[in-house]
């Protein structure tokens, strides 16, 4: 049996997820019901969000948008996808451990589950803000999936944690990368120095 934390619990003055991510933290079984007419919509669009309740331990989260997310590891519904959680998509304020998103990352091209882990950990230990991770166990409308990689969504939250101004901080990132790619000039691979 795993042992479960209350994922509402109040944390004064402790940074957003901060009991979630801590070392003694016990691995968390989220229970994922999503209706069968949301079930279908996801599988039309797998990138739009769709209602779906979420138990984890004895806490109901209704409600909670979820889609499915990845490039290389994508997966579909009837595999082992990796999912977007969104708290406060469909109700405002709704929070997990003080987060508003989380990735539940199905780890395929990673067997060990410890690259996002070990490297997320390497950043923050140089002093580099990453996203927090751990581990989960996930059930699919009573499928069980197995063992996910948990990771903090990078956004607002995120921002405000670790930047003074997040929206500012957010917008200039976003015209720098903007400015980057319109100022890059393609390189023919017959002519390029490398």
């Amino acid at each position: 049996m795993l042992a479960l934390a209350s994922p509402c619990l109040t944390f004064g003055a402790l940074p957003a997820g901060s009991k979630l991510f801590a070392e003694d933290a016990p691995i968390l079984a989220f229970r994922i019901e999503i209706a069968d007419r949301e079930l279908l919509r996801l599988a039309r669009a797998n990138r739009s969000y769709v209602t779906a309740t979420v138990t984890v331990g004895e806490e109901v989260f209704k409600n909670v948008g979820v889609r499915l997310k990845g490039r290389g590891s994508f997966q579909p519904l009837n595999q082992k996808p990796s999912l977007a959680l969104k708290f406060d998509t469909f109700t405002p304020q709704q929070k997990f451990f003080g987060l508003t998103k989380i990735m539940l990352n199905n780890s395929v091209q990673d067997s060990s589950l410890l690259s996002e882990y070990l490297c997320t950990g390497l950043f923050r230990d140089a002093g580099v803000p990453a996203a927090r991770v751990t581990h989960a166990r996930v059930t699919l409308n009573g499928r069980d999936l197995g063992f996910y990689v948990l990771i903090e969504a990078m956004n607002k939250t995120f921002l405000k944690q670790h930047f003074t101004d997040a929206m500012a901080t957010s917008t200039k990132a976003t015209r720098r990368i903007l400015t980057r790619s319109s100022k890059t000039t393609a390189v023919h691979p017959a002519t390029s120095p490398i």
